[in-house]
């Protein structure tokens, strides 16, 4: 019984740590988007 309680929080834990990555994948992808929206914006008015 205390096995099955175990696998499942590891369980948990490991959705949780996919979850987390995803957003901050997701984070650092819009920081990505902005910086270059930005040196585009740089490049067009010179």
């Amino acid at each position: 019984m205390l096995f099955l309680h175990i696998l499942w929080i590891m369980f948990f834990f490991r959705a949780n740590q996919i979850r987390l990555k995803m957003i901050f994948l997701r984070l650092i992808y819009l920081c990505c988007l902005h910086v270059l929206k930005g040196l585009a914006l740089l490049c067009w008015r010179r």
